[in-house]
């Protein structure tokens, strides 16, 4: 059996600036929007509470403060590696 160990690189050291933080958070709710224009264009339909309907998708909805930390996290680490390579 193959193990394996993840080597990830350290960027407990990288801030980014609040003008960073900010194009993170609009990229992250751009991406979003394009999976849902994608979703509805293949017919599904935005959930509303207490329905059920053809391709309902429950996530299909304006990104929630969860939602948006959680893209955040995943997009501000990117770009902390992304400084942290060009070093």
């Amino acid at each position: 059996m193959i193990t394996y160990t993840p080597e990830t690189i350290d960027t407990s050291h990288i801030s980014l600036s609040s003008s960073l933080e900010e194009l993170v958070e609009r990229l992250a709710e751009n991406n979003h929007d394009h999976w849902a224009r994608k979703r509805i264009d293949k017919g599904g339909v935005t959930a509303r509470s207490g329905t059920t309907t053809r391709r309902s998708i429950p996530i299909l909805c304006r990104t929630t403060s969860y939602q948006n930390r959680r893209r955040n996290t995943i997009g501000k680490q990117s770009l902390k590696c992304s400084k942290q390579l060009s070093r």
